[in-house]
């Protein structure tokens, strides 16, 4: 999909250009530089949520567990104290 931004949809297609007006419209005439750079906004942004979903979740269940097993600890240990 970069490829095809960056080098082929000028051609065959045309880029979103804003006009002195500022209204979008299609033109053969720019690059797509800013559709390429809005495009790998994108991505980087989609990748930052997915790294977070990847790495954060699993830490997020491992503190659940240990903060589990630490209070079952703490209750038993309050059990055999009382005995």
């Amino acid at each position: 999909m970069l490829f095809y931004i960056a080098f082929v949809k000028k051609s065959f297609v045309g880029c979103l250009d804003t006009n002195k007006e500022g209204v979008y419209g299609v033109s053969r005439e720019n690059s797509c530089a800013n559709e390429l750079a809005n495009f790998e906004w994108s991505i980087l942004i989609i990748m930052l949520i997915w790294n977070f979903i990847n790495f954060g979740i699993p830490f997020v269940m491992k503190q659940l567990n240990d903060y589990k097993r630490r209070s079952l600890y703490n209750k038993n240990l309050m059990k055999s104290d009382d005995h």
